[in-house]
């Protein structure tokens, strides 16, 4: 408890109103999320199926399964735990970028709630998704801060107990999902080989951290579904199957195209706040006579290419699904032109932090972050298929970036315009938030309406019935029980009588 007490003493006042304040406010949105799709087979039968078999050949994150297990089943407590781990998410983001400030929360924040719509609902909105790639996210940003503490504070002796605690965190940290999960064991040793050459000693941390992941790792690929996964056709999922006979070839447009896309120009909000920030910074160090004309000019071309490129390919195809826009290079190769922007926008970070950031530990983080995105999306290239979900990792680790960009920019210009910014990014903030509560209010008013109207003219004998679909179908993930299997889960998550029949009205 005095730890607890010492830790709430760190916070200033804004943070103390901030942060219980978004957890109160989401906590009431997220119980207003429907349950949808694999929701209904987790909290039914089919669920302690799973769990009876130990997921034997289903798959092999067993810490994200016993999650979904557990949170369809805890009803209002289970959307709290997703107010919580979004809460503490946003708080990790701004102290590992070291901007825990009225600005950093806001900013932060409004980004957050408007991430691609696609993202939210599979991650945010759909207890199955967030029980692997939100809590995934928020074991990494824990081991990050973590590796960050250490190499600014140096490691101290610690107990067993200690250990013990960081075996069992960083088993369960890597048996959420997979790219994660093998991220975090690249992560783990490059940060044991960084700290062996600075400290000239290994850290017993990161040992701990390192052993726990590979285990975990064992365990997870041990299951037979990736064996059937590596086999061309013989299930839903696929590992390395080429599409066009090359897997070259296969490889490049996945990683150029789809994964470039879903990543990063996807991101319309947050792309256009890390473009204005690099061209701040670009602004300020030309002030401040820091860094060379030609790398500000460099910094603003790519981040201004970006934006450009970005913006063509949402004109040219808005509703289409990253990849209708390609470049020719001499007749060579066809390039997404996704990929060629995400290039551009991970050059000007690269570029700024090397030249434009003064702040040493600052620059490591920025690159540290850019290269961690690369490194947790590379096995996607592999993976078949692939949803927006999987990208929920990659953009927190996006806010990191916004984080520190920020942080840079309010100390160069923020007593300027900080206050108007703070006053512009808390109505974006209530905004979203208001949006969001007015949407999931109508769309848990009909889910509500929907179930009762079943319930009731099953009561009456009915053995068909029919039902509308939801409103705002974009907004949640498999939302209408109108085929199989979903309508057979959804009559056994909501107890109906099997031989129901569930018709479109």
């Amino acid at each position: 408890m005095g730890r607890i007490a010492a830790t709430w003493r760190g916070f200033d006042r804004f943070e103390r109103l901030f942060l219980p304040g978004f957890f109160v406010l989401f906590s009431l949105l997220a119980r207003l999320f429907p349950y949808s799709g694999d929701d209904w087979a987790w909290g039914s039968q089919i669920g302690l199926d799973r769990l009876q078999s130990l997921f034997v050949g289903y798959n092999g994150r067993f810490a994200g399964n016993f999650a979904v297990l557990l949170l369809t089943r805890m009803g209002v407590f289970g959307r709290i735990t997703v107010a919580a781990v979004v809460t503490v998410s946003l708080f990790l983001i701004l102290d590992l970028a070291g901007n825990r400030t009225r600005q950093g929360y806001l900013l932060v924040s409004a980004l957050f709630l408007a991430m691609p719509l696609a993202l939210w609902r599979e991650s945010v909105v759909w207890l199955s998704g967030f029980s692997n790639y939100a809590l995934a996210g928020l074991c990494v940003l824990i081991y990050l801060r973590s590796v960050r503490r250490i190499f600014t504070n140096g490691e101290t002796s610690r107990s067993t107990a200690h250990y013990a605690a960081l075996l069992v965190f960083g088993i369960t940290a890597a048996l959420l999902i997979e790219h994660v999960t093998l991220y975090l064991i690249v992560a783990s040793v490059v940060f044991l080989i960084a700290y062996r050459i600075r400290f000239a000693r290994l850290s017993l941390d990161g040992v701990a951290w390192t052993v726990s992941f590979v285990g975990a790792a064992v365990l997870m690929f041990s299951n037979g579904a990736y064996r059937t996964a590596a086999v061309a056709g013989t299930g839903y999922q696929s590992i390395g199957v080429a599409e066009t006979g090359s897997v070259t070839k296969d490889l490049v447009v996945r990683v150029m195209n789809e994964i470039a896309g879903q990543a990063v120009t996807a991101n319309s909000a947050l792309n256009v706040a890390i473009v204005v920030l690099l061209c701040l910074i670009a602004g300020s160090a030309a002030t401040n006579a820091v860094g060379s004309r030609w790398e500000r000019y460099a910094v603003v071309g790519l981040a201004g290419a970006f934006s450009l490129l970005a913006y063509r390919l949402r004109v040219a195809a808005p509703a289409a699904e990253p990849g209708v826009a390609t470049l020719s290079l001499y007749g060579v190769a066809t390039l997404s032109l996704y990929g060629v922007a995400a290039l551009f926008l991970l050059a000007a970070i690269v570029l700024a932090a090397r030249r434009l950031v003064g702040d040493g530990a600052d620059r490591w983080l920025l690159w540290g972050a850019c290269a961690s995105i690369v490194v947790m999306l590379a096995p996607l290239a592999l993976a078949n298929p692939i949803g927006p979900r999987c990208f929920y990792p990659t953009y927190l680790l996006m806010l990191v970036i916004v984080g520190v960009l920020d942080k840079h920019v309010a100390a160069s210009i923020g007593d300027r315009v900080g206050p108007g910014v703070d006053v512009f990014l808390g109505i974006a903030v209530v905004a979203l938030l208001a949006a969001n509560l007015f949407v999931y209010g109508v769309i848990a008013r009909a889910a509500s309406t929907r179930i009762g109207s079943i319930r009731s003219q099953v009561a009456a004998g009915a053995t068909t019935v029919e039902v509308k679909r939801l409103p705002y179908k974009d907004y949640v993930h498999m939302p209408d029980p109108l085929r199989r299997p979903w309508d057979y889960r959804y009559k056994l998550f909501n107890h109906l009588p099997d031989r129901l029949v569930i018709e479109q009205k």
